[in-house]
């Protein structure tokens, strides 16, 4: 994958279409800003992960790291570059429908089908991480464990649902 390639998945540029200098311009801001974001980010863990360790004074000072990075990348990094992109119009995702109601309903069967999916995946996650001395199955098949991942899953879909509902358009 070259340079343009990976820059143009990042930033949802469309494939075939040649990056212009003006876009390179905003590309090169947005990165610089989503940079200053990474290193602010790496500069504040060292402290977040000392205040854990004094007043927590446990081990799960990784998973802090884990769940710092994660929610930042979800959250912070990916957030930012979408709306940066949009706001400087180098990408138009608006989706055009000729009907809302079977939009949004495909939208809905979406959402929950990554729900399920996610929920598996966060509770293999916390399966992979726990400290509990139990084998996999067992960490897997703990209710609590599934009831959470359920949680988690159900509103970071509901997150991506809504901000995919954002951008459907009637066709006329």
């Amino acid at each position: 994958m070259t340079r343009e390639q990976l820059v143009k998945h990042v930033f949802g540029l469309k494939p075939q279409a040649p990056i212009t200098t003006s876009q390179w311009q905003i590309i090169g801001r947005i990165s610089t800003i989503a940079f200053c974001l990474c290193i602010t980010v790496l500069l504040i863990e060292p402290f977040i992960i000392i205040i854990w360790t004094v007043f927590a004074a446990d081990d799960e000072a990784i998973l802090v790291i884990f769940g710092i990075n994660f929610i930042f990348v979800i959250f912070g990094l990916d957030t930012y570059i979408s709306l940066a992109s949009r706001r400087a119009h180098l990408i138009d995702d608006t989706i055009l429908v000729p009907d809302l109601k079977s939009a949004y309903s495909q939208l809905i069967w979406k959402t929950l089908k990554f729900t399920v999916v996610g929920t598996f995946i966060f509770d293999l996650l916390t399966g992979l991480t726990s400290f509990d001395h139990l084998t996999l199955v067992q960490e897997l098949a703990k209710p609590d464990n599934l009831i959470d991942a359920l949680e988690h899953s159900l509103i970071l879909n509901i997150v991506f649902g809504i901000s995919e509902a954002r951008r459907i358009r009637k066709q006329h």
